[in-house]
């Protein structure tokens, strides 16, 4: 399967090969036969002409990404109350978090810089996976093909989406501006001279600065909305899955616990940051609250501890309302009976390189001053750590890496497809190319210095990618010459430092998919599969489907048009029944 065309096909006898039936026409008419959890036997010989494979099908079940979910939060958090303890200057008598609030806040793990970049890498992931989640909800709900339901499950899912994205701004929010430093004080604000108010120091609760406190405020508030996004999905989920689950009393009990919890920690957060002054100088105190509305939530939080473990439910009610279900993706490059259309892999990936483009080229116009920065080597990044442009660019650039990744993966396929094998260059450069554009998003962190290195890795593996990807294809000329002009603007514009310069790259950028990127189509069609359904053998003559396996891939028949039968007779033993 790994052998290339040209090179000697050498294989023992009794050699397990569980991945289906494959066809080769060699020098002496070679050939392979593989079969389901079994053993073959191949003559010598000399590979000259694979033949492409006809589909590629993998499935993608809804419990591996609900657990990733879960579990990029708990170890985000974990490395980064590490990081906090080890490698920063927290200090509790001093955070502002715990001024403001008046005990420890898990959100104070995620402030400090460096923990804070290693936070927001992480809680990235965690944000990708829980959109991941979403997507794959909105296309399960979809293939009941009824217009109302479709609707309705598009329009939560769009809001939930908004509501995860904007969750990355919860870092983007600086709490310790390096351009204040006096404000580094945590709430006991300097004068002119440096000196700390007498006044302040006296009051058996020092006043935070407006400042801070607007911060703090800001800060929580992105966490508020992503709390409720998250309650109004977990309602739809548990919705759909209802039906299909016997005892409807248990999932009745997880969902009225989740809205419990969750919901009175998110409306007593939002009552804490409506008071406009910090929780400690209110709280439970005489006059403290004039509604009693807002009094009532307050109570019922404090007595039942829902700040404590209220967000708990949100990190587990997709694992409980999905477990054994999800979709089965095929492509092919020829129509499908009931498939779902085609899909232009290149196309996505131009369309993913123009939105880059986009967001530099509008932070250069809501910014006057990023042509003076000196703490990024690309200057259209300065922006992304101005406010409040930088509260648009952060969900927008991490949606446009998803974009991304999902159309080198689309990519890959495609490729499998045309060649009948997985190049696995591609696959690496693509995963590195993903993950260098994705630490990019770095750049709105005001105290990092690093992004440069991940920029320009970036660009090295951009390059990498469609030099191969022409290459295999035939176009090695036309990405070859795309490339080099691609380097010579961006040196220009680095060593020029002139604003033409800089869009000129980003015209580069946005009009790549037109000079180099094949607009080849290949064909999808999604299936739902349940418990019932699930990794069930294939009938298809020479396919292969091995239970557990997330990927499986069907070869065409043993003997395809231009196919010679095997000069003798092929033995294939195998102790599975099926495949006597």
């Amino acid at each position: 399967r790994r052998c290339r065309p040209g090179r000697q096909l050498i294989w023992a006898a009794r050699v397990p090969r569980p991945r289906g039936a494959m066809m080769w026409k060699g020098s002496h008419n070679a050939a392979v036969v593989e079969g389901v959890g079994g053993y073959i036997t191949a003559p010598v010989g000399y590979i000259t002409a694979p033949r492409r494979i006809d589909y590629v099908e993998f499935d993608l079940d809804f419990d591996p990404i609900a657990k990733g979910f879960a579990a990029s939060f708990f170890v985000t958090l974990l490395l980064s109350c590490v990081a906090t303890f080890a490698a920063t200057d927290f200090n509790p008598e001093t955070d502002k978090i715990i001024r403001y609030y008046g005990f420890f806040n898990p959100c104070l793990l995620f402030d400090h810089f460096p923990a804070k970049a290693l936070a927001m890498a992480g809680m990235g992931i965690f944000v990708v996976l829980g959109i991941l989640f979403s997507f794959i909800f909105f296309v399960y709900v979809y293939m009941e093909r009824r217009l109302a339901t479709t609707v309705w499950t598009g329009t939560v899912v769009v809001l939930v989406t908004c509501a995860q994205l904007i969750f990355v701004n919860v870092f983007t929010v600086n709490l310790y501006p390096e351009k204040v430093p006096d404000r580094r004080l945590h709430g006991l604000h300097a004068d002119v001279d440096g000196t700390v108010s007498l006044l302040e120091q006296a009051a058996p609760y020092p006043t935070m600065p407006a400042a801070d406190i607007a911060s703090v405020e800001l800060h929580t508030a992105f966490y508020i909305v992503w709390l409720l996004a998250e309650l109004l999905f977990m309602v739809h989920v548990a919705s759909k899955f209802f039906q299909k689950e016997v005892r409807k009393w248990r999932m009745w009990m997880h969902v009225w616990i989740c809205l419990y919890g969750a919901g009175f920690h998110a409306l007593a957060m939002l009552v804490m940051i409506l008071q406009n002054r910090p929780k400690v100088d209110w709280y439970f105190r005489a006059g403290g609250l004039s509604s009693q509305v807002q009094w009532v939530i307050i109570w019922i939080d404090a007595k039942t501890f829902t700040s404590l473990w209220g967000w708990l439910p949100i990190m587990f009610y997709r694992y409980l309302f999905t477990t054994g279900h999800g979709l089965r993706f095929t492509f092919s490059l020829e129509r499908m009976e009931d498939d779902s259309g085609r899909v232009q892999p290149g196309l996505w990936f131009g369309r993913s390189l123009r939105a880059f483009a986009l967001i530099l080229g509008v932070g250069g116009i809501f910014t006057t001053n990023w042509m003076y920065d000196h703490t990024t080597l690309f200057k259209l990044a300065a922006p992304f750590r101005s406010k409040p442009f930088g509260y648009f660019a952060a969900p927008a650039t991490l949606a446009a890496v998803i974009y991304l990744g999902l159309s080198v993966s689309l990519t890959v396929i495609q490729q499998r497809l045309l060649d009948g094998w997985i190049t696995w260059p591609l696959v690496w450069i693509g995963m590195a190319l993903v993950f260098c554009f994705y630490s990019c998003l770095l750049v709105v962190l005001e105290e990092e210095r690093f992004t440069a290195y991940f920029f320009m890795a970036a660009c090295v593996f951009l390059s990498a990618w469609l030099m191969l990807l022409t290459r295999m294809r035939g176009q090695w000329q036309r990405g070859f010459v795309y490339v080099v002009v691609g380097w010579i603007t961006l040196g220009s514009a680095i060593l020029a430092n002139r604003w033409p310069v800089y869009y000129l790259v980003l015209l580069w950028l946005a009009i790549g998919e037109h000079i180099v990127l094949h607009q080849s189509e290949m064909y999808l069609k999604v299936q739902r599969i349940a418990d019932d359904s699930y990794h069930m053998l294939g009938d298809l003559p020479g396919a292969s489907e091995v239970p557990g396996s997330p990927m499986r891939s069907a070869m065409p028949a043993l003997h395809g048009p231009g196919f010679a039968a095997p000069p003798g007779p092929v033995m294939v033993t195998s102790p599975n029944p099926c495949c006597a």
